[in-house]
């Protein structure tokens, strides 16, 4: 038998080489890819995996339907307290004070407003002295007047008459002049002095009238919920001190589309939501807004439920209709790429989508159409979870 020698069947130009490397190398990855096919071939396949999830039963029937707002909360009585002169902040109540109607709750300094009532008063006296003396001027004024008046009228005649020569007559004529010039300056003295006490006593009732301002008092019963200065601060005319709120009452204003507000009348009950509770509000009044298209509606409760400051703002939902179909839970619905579907859990405990249309919905149930039947059980929970179901995977139902 002839030995073969491979050596000699080798190729060997630099091409040949290269050419039975690149055919090895398809080889050997050959071989790997048919024994991994074969592997995955023999494996038995996994078994799908059970989400575990919660449900709710499906009902038909008719839903009120509401449009979440938000709502701005304030206590019956709100009022926020702002300076009427800038002065030194001599008191100031603590947040959180409960105060009566007439309590000082806040005091400015006054003694500059006090200093200038004290030399204001002591003008006033000085001018009411000069009114004597004003008086005799215009007494002496008179007297000299009516002489001089007399004097010419008897010139007058007796230069009519020939009896004195004409310079005489003028000499008369020139008192009687200044005669009349000295009263009337008399008179303008006078009331000049006048003015000035009047002046006076204007600037004396405003500085009492600041003097009132530096003792703030509350308006109301309530509580000292805000102050925006702290003792030793100067306050500036205009600008806000303190805020006070009270009342048994609360109410809720929220702006909501004039088309809205059509379906909402005066005593109505709405939904109001914070931080998780909910309560019932009455509405008071349906008033306009400064807004473009929108209404504002002002809410009314009988408490403070929330134990909220003013100005919190809070979910509040508006009624605008209802509609018959399936009720479901807001947390069954799930929104993904264009559609909108429930999970409905088969007789195998098997997920199956069925697509739906929202026809109203509140804060928590949807009315919806689709292929739904009574009594059905839809899951519910976080959108992440339900997202995360595929369809036809195995449910187990965990009872709440």
């Amino acid at each position: 038998m002839n030995k073969i020698d491979i050596r000699k069947r080798l190729p060997k130009t630099k091409k040949g080489k290269i050419i039975l490397t690149v055919l090895i190398v398809v080889l050997i990855a050959l071989f790997f890819f048919v024994k991994k096919k074969i592997e995955v071939m023999l494996t038995p396949p996994a078994k799908p995996y059970s989400a575990v999830v919660s449900t709710a039963t499906v009902k038909s029937g008719t839903l009120k339907a509401s449009q979440k707002y938000l709502g701005d909360f304030r206590p019956e009585n709100d009022a926020l307290i702002t300076a009427k002169v800038s002065a030194k902040l001599d008191y100031i109540a603590g947040e959180g004070t409960p105060v009566k109607i007439g309590q000082v709750v806040a005091k400015l300094d006054s003694k500059d407003i006090q200093s200038n009532i004290q030399s204001l008063v002591y003008n006033k006296r000085s001018l009411e002295s000069s009114l004597s003396g004003a008086y005799s001027e215009i007494e002496a004024a008179n007297t000299q007047f009516a002489n001089a008046k007399n004097n010419l009228e008897r010139y007058q005649y007796l230069y009519k008459v020939e009896a004195v020569p004409k310079i005489e007559l003028e000499t008369m004529e020139n008192n009687y002049k200044a005669a009349e010039a000295n009263q009337k300056t008399a008179v303008s003295h006078l009331q000049s002095i006048q003015e000035s006490i009047k002046s006076v006593d204007s600037q004396i009732s405003s500085l009492e009238d600041s003097l009132t301002y530096s003792v703030i008092t509350s308006p109301f019963n309530g509580f000292l919920v805000k102050k925006y200065f702290n003792e030793g601060d100067t306050v500036v005319q205009g600008k806000p001190i303190l805020e006070i709120t009270g009342g048994e009452s609360s109410l809720v204003y929220v702006n909501v589309p004039v088309d809205i507000s059509r379906n909402v009348k005066t005593g109505d009950t709405e939904t109001l939501s914070y931080n998780g509770r909910t309560v019932q509000a009455t509405v008071d009044a349906i008033l306009s807004s400064s807004d473009n298209n929108l209404n504002m509606i002002k809410l009314k409760l009988n408490s403070n439920p929330f134990n909220l400051p003013a100005h919190t703002m809070v979910d509040t939902y508006i009624y605008t209709g209802s509609a018959q179909g399936f009720i479901v839970p807001n947390d069954s619905i799930v929104k993904s790429n264009g559609k909108t579907y429930v999970i409905v859990i088969t007789d195998k405990n098997r997920a199956k989508f069925v697509d739906v249309n929202i026809l109203a919905q509140n804060d928590k149930e949807s009315c919806v159409n689709g292929e739904l039947t009574n009594n059905s059980e839809v899951v519910t929970g976080e959108n992440s979870l339900l997202l995360r179901i595929y369809e036809n995977q195995p449910l187990e139902v965990v009872k709440e």
